[in-house]
């Protein structure tokens, strides 16, 4: 199924975009590892690289990649990227790729060995210098390996910034075996958002005309569907179903990098999630859990918002869109997000002012939506059972289900619902529901 979209390129698709996914190799295998001078020789680098890694993922594997590219006659630097005091990890952020940059030597090509955060650490600090990079992956724990985009943060707001694709991808099965338990329930959280997320990008394309392709989503519909079946056999930590996640786990960094967005696995479950991180990171400098963890905990509650959408015979009309006017945007946000440092609000009025621009230009199209409510419920019909699937899913791997269970409390969980939407331009079901007044009462109950 993968070896099909390696190198590939597409022109004739219905949406009218040409597709293109750079990645020219994946190895999941057992002996992945040890084939890496085959595949340097294969991908036609130089002669001269990087291997970057944290104190736990240089123990995993690093340095028995560093031994198995020198040994093999390659010069290589190996750079381990330092805790961020108070944390315990490395931390995706901006200071942490001028660190990266500060140390980093002239070479031809960078190899991240490590899960979410050393991956998009390389991604950003190899697009920054025109060089290639891959990745061993050591943990199938989220599904930005092979994606073009990395999720980052810069004064203290996470936002999403364009990076390059992985050249190629290398995992071993048992070592995806033996990662920690929450860095699994992490990848298979975020993979199971997938249908909600795709539903926000259907509706963003009927509210606001947004671009949308059907293609991305038919790339890993069957093994997100395939995925549900595997959890039994994931939670034994079978090395044949850690595998096959993380084929999952390519297929869907290849969907976005085919839409040029994030937007097929990533909607109003991913708002949750990163507002969870900034109401952390400003107070701790830490994020609150795993990214894929919330995303999972936050895919149950959107799925809830989409159930009670759809028992709807009929659609209220649109209430006027807050605030009136442009004018007033700035204090309307900074009094939603109060609890946040002004840097850090100063960053959601960026992006609540493209959001209500845009919504602002197509409120034509969203007045006459209750008219043509039947045809859009059909539409959004994908989402109805959604929650019936990933909560049994989740929970049969032990995986938190309830914001309460990664330290969110109540109060914390309603406001999250109730403002998040305002971080980031892409619309999703949380903007919807606020439109047509349904948001307010109805976030009480999908927390119960």
């Amino acid at each position: 199924m993968i070896d099909r979209y390696l190198n590939w390129q597409r022109n004739d698709c219905v949406c009218g975009r040409e597709h293109t996914i750079e990645t020219s190799l994946v190895w999941i295998a057992p002996d992945a590892i040890d084939e890496l001078p085959h595949a340097l020789q294969l991908l036609a680098l130089g002669r001269r690289g990087a291997v970057l890694y944290d104190r736990i993922t240089r123990a995993v594997a690093g340095e028995r990649v560093v031994d198995r590219v020198r040994s093999a006659g390659y010069t290589v630097q190996a750079l381990e990227l330092p805790d961020r005091r108070g944390v315990g990890h490395p931390v995706c952020s901006v200071e942490a790729v001028a660190v990266i940059e500060a140390e980093l030597e002239p070479v031809d090509w960078l190899l991240a060995v490590g899960a979410g955060t050393i991956n998009d650490l390389a991604k950003m600090v190899s697009f920054r210098r025109s060089i290639p990079f891959a990745v061993v992956a050591t943990a199938p724990s989220m599904n930005g390996y092979t994606s073009s985009i990395v999720a980052i943060l810069e004064a203290g707001v996470k936002r999403t910034k364009p990076a390059h694709q992985p050249l190629a991808v290398f995992a071993e099965p048992n070592i995806l075996a033996e990662a920690p338990a929450r860095l699994i329930h992490a990848g298979v959280g975020d993979l199971l958002s997938k249908p909600v997320s795709q539903t926000d990008w259907v509706l963003s394309r009927e509210v606001l005309g947004e671009y949308f392709c059907p293609l991305p989503g038919e790339l890993v519909d069957r093994n997100v569907d395939a995925l549900f079946d595997d959890v039994a056999a994931i939670a034994r930590r079978d090395p044949a179903a850690l595998g096959r996640l993380m084929e999952t786990i390519v297929l869907s960094g290849f969907s976005m990098a085919l839409a040029g967005t994030s937007s097929p696995a990533s909607g109003g479950e991913h708002l949750l999630s990163h507002y969870w991180d900034m109401g952390r990171y400003a107070r701790d400098q830490a994020p609150l859990a795993l990214h894929g963890t919330q995303v999972g905990i936050a895919s149950i509650l959107t799925a809830r918002l989409y159930e009670r959408l759809l028992e709807l015979e009929s659609l209220p009309a649109p209430r006027p869109l807050e605030p009136a006017d442009e004018a007033g945007l700035e204090s309307w946000v900074q009094a939603r997000h109060s609890e946040l440092p002004d840097f850090v609000v100063d960053g959601i009025i960026e992006q609540s002012r493209a959001k209500w621009r845009e919504v602002r230009a197509q409120d034509e199209r969203l007045e006459a939506l209750p008219a043509s409510w039947p045809m859009l419920r059909s539409m959004l019909a994908d989402a109805s059972s959604t929650r019936h699937r990933i909560e049994p899913a989740l929970a049969e791997l032990a995986a938190p289900v309830r914001p309460e269970q990664i330290a969110v409390d109540r109060p914390s969980a309603l406001h999250t619902l109730r403002v998040c939407r305002d971080i980031r331009s892409r619309y999703s079901i949380l903007d919807f529901l606020a439109r047509f007044g349904l948001l307010e009462p109805w976030v009480e109950d999908v927390l119960e």
